[in-house]
């Protein structure tokens, strides 16, 4: 038996695999949402997670950005944060 996939296997495994990755939700901390003036009530990621069991709610740093250095500048902020968008 062959156990090799064809190119569409291989074409819908990796459609699959890139769909997962957009089931990620970044939420912000409670602190974070209070410093910017937001006193709506935060997300409830058990509500969330009940909706879509196969969703995962983050929470901290988030995967989407690069990491800055340990001790940042002011440059480096601006370079890790806005730099494509500059």
């Amino acid at each position: 038996m062959n156990d090799t996939m064809t190119l569409s296997q291989r074409a819908d495994a990796l459609e699959q695999q890139m769909s997962d990755e957009l089931d990620y939700i970044v939420i912000k901390s409670r602190l974070y949402s209070l410093a910017d003036g937001d006193m709506s009530p935060p997300p409830n990621a058990g509500a969330l997670m009940a909706k879509n069991p196969k969703l995962r709610v983050l929470m901290g740093d988030d995967p989407r950005l690069p990491p800055i250095p340990e001790k940042p500048t002011l440059v480096d902020f601006f370079k890790y944060r806005f730099g494509p968008a500059m």
